[in-house]
């Protein structure tokens, strides 16, 4: 039995978890940084050598119900939808396996309150907002276990 891939591309970086071989528990498993715009496909490849991969879970940034969020960021979107979109199918024209899309909207802030409740001081927070991208594909990962699994 195969692993999911979790995802959550950014525009500086995409942070990656993978589940355990019964699909229950989502682990962090890297951030990949994207220089000069790529995708990362190649040292994607390499962090996942050795593993049975079933498919990826890839967080997409769905409207937000606040109006003036949206309004301010309608074309940052936009654009961010078109480059998830254009991932998806190069991870599925590569690894040739389905790529399944969850909602992200809320899923930094929640990685974010995760950090806070360690009580980490804020000057490490700062030099760990990396971290951010890999809790949040955790988060993406697991919320998709779990209604796959409820």
């Amino acid at each position: 039995m195969g692993k999911l891939v979790g995802i959550d591309f950014g525009t500086k970086r995409i942070g990656v978890s993978i589940s355990d071989s019964d699909k229950k528990i989502a682990f962090p498993r890297g951030i990949l940084e994207r220089e000069g715009g790529s995708y990362c496909i190649r040292v994607l490849k390499e962090l996942l050598n050795g593993e049975d991969i079933d498919g990826f879970v890839i967080g997409f940034p769905y409207k937000t119900s606040d109006i003036e969020n949206e309004k301010k960021e309608k074309n940052r979107k936009s654009e961010l939808i078109e480059e998830i979109q254009n991932y998806a199918s190069k991870l599925r024209e590569v690894f040739n396996k389905p790529v399944y899309f969850l909602d992200e909207r809320f899923t930094t802030k929640i990685a974010l309150q995760s950090m806070l409740s360690t009580g980490l001081k804020k000057q490490k927070r700062q030099k760990s907002s990396k971290k951010l991208d890999d809790v949040s594909a955790q988060l993406i990962l697991q919320a998709y276990l779990d209604r796959e699994n409820s």
